[in-house]
């Protein structure tokens, strides 16, 4: 008699529990998507956190509010665009506003979703009536939660070099908890 092409054949060794529990592991598998927290989804956060001028002169502590929207661009990479306020109080208070843009990597594990990139923004300050705008690198380091596929909570760290304050006042540094939802393309 001439052998089974196919070693889980019903005429194969395996006992029938095993057969069975393959074929289903098989169907599970087949059936699965691959991981992909933004790919093909564009989303909109609006955060809020705290704000640090790394300063002698300036007032250091301060409370931001931001707004955020990115397009994931493949299955590790998002783009993204930011807007930030802080307001750093004082008896002549410091107003900041960041404009810039990040290139994301992240590391999809399903339900959290880490993530560390580079940006440029453009940083304007303001205080007491004079007004100063300077070019920034950022390094980006966050944390998201899915919630579900519209939703998700983001922690995130963006420290700032002042690239043209070098000689005075080079750190900037944004903490911030963000609300996300997410769209499909």
């Amino acid at each position: 008699m001439a052998q089974p092409i196919l070693p889980l054949a019903a005429e194969s060794c395996y006992p029938a529990r095993v057969r069975i529990g393959l074929a289903c592991a098989a169907l599970l598998c087949s059936l699965a998507s691959p991981a992909r927290a933004y790919e093909d989804q564009f989303t909109l956060g609006i955060g809020a956190g705290y704000a640090h001028a790394v300063s002698e002169s300036l007032p250091r502590h301060g409370a931001l509010l931001d707004v955020a929207g990115s397009i994931g661009l493949g299955a590790v990479w998002s783009a993204r665009a930011r807007a930030t306020y802080a307001l750093h109080p004082a008896d002549e208070p410091l107003h900041v506003v960041l404009l810039g843009g990040e290139l994301l990597y992240l590391i999809d594990v399903v339900e959290l979703v880490p993530y560390f990139g580079l940006g440029a923004a453009g940083i304007g300050r303001s205080l007491a009536g004079d007004t100063q705008v300077d070019a920034a690198a950022e390094l980006v380091l966050g944390i998201d939660y899915l919630v579900s596929r519209e939703i998700t909570l983001g922690l995130e760290a963006r420290p700032h070099l002042l690239l043209t304050e070098l000689d005075r006042d080079p750190l900037y540094l944004a903490l911030s908890a963000a609300v996300i939802w997410m769209f499909d393309r």
